[in-house]
């Protein structure tokens, strides 16, 4: 039976309003708890946001998988729960396999140690044996392009260089998915361009890449589905090409009425 390397079912996903007040969550929840029992639960959608609603999606193995919306429809939301960085609030969401992730630079490198160290660093991280690593270590190193300063510390090099030396760890190291959230916005066109080829050869073996990105172009060559969200909802999912191309008509039409106005 065919089994997909992520499956999503009804995800959700609700946060504490905030509205600038650090202690405002708090008060709300304590404010729910003291409301009748039967008003509870209207009393706590009022002072919640949700970030998800509803959301689900199939991904094969072997694929590349784009998650496209706007600032604020929930794309980083979605790969923090694939990577088990948070729990959804309602629904579930199967990974099957080690998960890489590229969420934010900083979750991968320490700054106060050097290139190498930082290396061997996420192979611990991975669980990785040092064997393993030392195995694609000069492939790493000559793929991030950071050799004349591997022994330099993180904290002195470019964000550029921070993120070639990130994503060369994980798309080297033996991950089964792998989730990249608009890390590549940073990167020059030729490392966006080598990262590409990798990551079509990582599908070609079996790998699992999810890609969060504002490059629309990019996505249409790179990825094989795209599922746009917008809210916080699936508003389309499918084949790429045609699934962009929706949506830059959505947000071209969308562009068009704010200024008509």
């Amino acid at each position: 039976m065919f089994e997909p390397a992520i499956r999503c079912e009804g995800i959700g996903k609700r946060f504490l309003r905030n509205d600038g007040d650090p202690y405002h969550g708090l008060r709300a929840k304590l404010a729910s708890l003291r409301a009748p029992r039967s008003k509870r639960g209207s009393a706590a959608e009022e002072t919640c946001i949700w970030a998800l609603r509803d959301v689900s999606f199939e991904v094969p193995a072997g694929s590349v998988f784009g998650v496209l919306g706007a600032n604020g429809s929930g794309k980083s939301v979605l790969l923090k729960i694939l990577a088990r960085v948070t729990k959804p609030t309602t629904g579930r969401a199967e990974v099957r396999g080690a998960i890489g992730s590229i969420l934010h630079l900083g979750a991968i490198l320490v700054p106060e140690l050097t290139g190498r160290e930082n290396i061997y660093q996420a192979g611990t991280l991975l669980r990785l044996r040092r064997t393993a690593v030392d195995r694609h270590f000069d492939e790493m190193v000559a793929f991030s392009g950071v050799g004349s300063q591997l022994d330099s510390l993180v904290r002195g090099y470019s964000n550029g260089m921070q993120l070639r030396l990130a994503f060369a760890v994980l798309v080297f190291l033996d991950s089964d998915v792998l989730l990249i959230d608009e890390a590549l916005s940073v990167a020059d066109e030729e490392f966006r361009r080598r990262c590409a080829e990798r990551i079509r050869g990582m599908a070609a073996h079996g790998q699992t890449v999810i890609v969060v990105s504002h490059q629309l172009d990019a996505m249409a060559d790179l990825c094989d589905r795209v599922l746009v969200l917008e809210q916080g909802r699936v508003q389309a999912i499918g084949d790429a090409r045609s699934t962009i191309d929706g949506y830059r008509r959505r947000v071209g039409a969308d562009a068009a009425g704010v200024l008509a106005k």
